[in-house]
């Protein structure tokens, strides 16, 4: 029988005790967690309907007569926002009184006999704003973009008289969604 020296007895004791100083490293408990946060959602902003170059209100070209004559009417929609919106519509009506007489646009006074009923707004046509493009609607405005409008506006003959209307100056109201 062989006798192990002391000294090999010690080399062995210190070999298993740096092995399992190693492993014991390795050992560990898991655990997760969370926490929630927020993140803050503006809303949208008001269109911005001006005129054709971006200031004043507006504006049409053309008289209208019964039955004859039609008047273009140019506008800008410009996104104020600094996020995308999309605009999905827009109107062109005729402002009435209660009475549905047209309101004068300079005055803000109806029309006593002219009727909102005699005019019309066709559909619109868009332009981008490189002034070039054609757009469809609804179109993606990205924040401080904008395309331009033209709707041509036009008065029916009706059986009555209609000169309640001469000289007015129907108020047009440019509607976006």
């Amino acid at each position: 029988m062989r006798f192990v020296s002391k000294k090999k007895v010690a080399a062995a004791a210190t070999v298993v005790a740096v092995v399992g100083g190693a492993m014991a490293a390795y050992a560990y408990f898991t655990a997760s967690g969370s926490a929630n946060g927020s993140a803050g959602v503006g809303t949208s902003t008001a269109w911005s309907v001006t005129g054709f170059n971006g200031s004043g209100l507006p504006s049409s070209t053309g008289l209208l007569y019964p039955g004859a004559g039609s008047a273009a009417l140019t506008y800008r929609i410009t996104n104020p926002s600094s996020g995308h919106q999309a605009v999905t519509s827009v109107t062109v009506s005729i402002a009435a009184d209660g009475s549905g007489n047209v309101l004068d646009n300079a005055t803000g006074n109806a029309v006593s006999g002219c009727l909102a009923s005699w005019f019309s707004g066709g559909s619109s046509t868009f332009k981008a704003s490189d002034g070039t493009t054609t757009v469809t609607l609804p179109v993606d405005l990205a924040g401080a973009d904008f395309i331009t409008g033209s709707t041509s506006v036009t008065m029916s003959n009706a059986s009555a008289s209609q000169d309640a209307c001469k000289l007015a100056s129907p108020r047009l109201t440019v509607t976006v969604g």
